[in-house]
């Protein structure tokens, strides 16, 4: 399901593209690769899957209640 964020479409066919490439290299390489490159191919989808992922979270999809200073009301200390 794409969510409703502008260029929505073009997000999710990011991240999948992403992750496909990702699923390919594993296929092919994860009997003969190091730690160092799933390091790499790690790094290189969360390069591409963080900046995405943080700009949908931060953008009010969600998210804790602000209560400011505040405790909720109701809670005694314990």
């Amino acid at each position: 399901m794409v969510m409703s964020f502008p260029n929505s479409t073009d997000i999710y066919r990011q991240i999948l593209e992403a992750v496909k490439e990702a699923t390919d290299w594993l296929e092919e390489n994860a009997g003969t690769a190091t730690s160092e490159d799933f390091e790499e191919q790690k790094e290189t989808l969360s390069n591409v899957a963080y900046p995405i992922t943080s700009k949908l979270y931060s953008g009010g999809a969600g998210g804790m209640p602000d209560y400011g200073d505040d405790e909720p009301s109701g809670h005694d200390e314990l």
